[in-house]
């Protein structure tokens, strides 16, 4: 049977009484509230994890996702339905919190676009197109007048990758050339 709503919805209507973003999951066996936790230092991530690792059933109330710096906790609230624990239950428990986690970091980055971007972000930025164009090669041979264009194409978004980091190893041994003590 098709469902005819969302699976997830997104709440970032925060309130000193509930100072989370929520991820509500509506799953017809399984489904849940939970509240996300934003651990900004990689200490705090550790010890968020060490601490809830200890909780019974703790790989179907927790999601963790780690950031180069820190990370968020997906924490179940509460369940909808009453349930019973068992493989099939707790799997399936487990894939919608990732699933839920990516759709809420999804949300939040397209939410969130940043005009200004370093060279950092630029060349990772040019290297996830790459990435999905060569993911989806065949439909951008499709689209493509000839499978030349769709070649060049590619070409021309490595060569571009390329530029971008020249121009990061040149401004950074510039960096490096403009404050070095000089008493030579």
């Amino acid at each position: 049977m098709k469902r005819n709503y969302p699976l997830f919805t997104i709440d970032r209507a925060k309130s000193p009484g509930y100072p989370f973003d929520y991820i509500t999951c509506y799953d017809r066996e399984v489904g849940f509230i939970a509240r996300v936790v934003v651990l900004s230092t990689n200490i705090a991530f550790d010890e968020f994890m060490l601490r809830s690792s200890a909780v019974e059933n703790n790989e179907i109330s927790t999601y963790m996702e780690r950031f180069k710096r820190g990370g968020i906790a997906v924490v179940i609230s509460d369940f909808f339905y009453n349930f019973d624990v068992n493989t099939k239950t707790k799997s399936r428990i487990q894939a919608l919190l990732k699933k839920g986690t990516k759709k809420y970091l999804t949300a939040t980055f397209e939410r969130e676009l940043n005009w200004d971007f370093s060279i950092d972000d630029q060349i990772k930025q040019q290297e996830l197109t790459i990435e999905r164009n060569k993911a989806n090669f065949d439909a951008l041979l499709a689209r493509a007048t000839d499978r030349e264009t769709a070649i060049y194409t590619m070409k021309i978004a490595e060569e571009t990758l390329n530029t971008l980091k020249k121009y990061k190893e040149l401004m950074q041994n510039m960096d490096i050339y403009i404050n070095r003590d000089g008493d030579e």
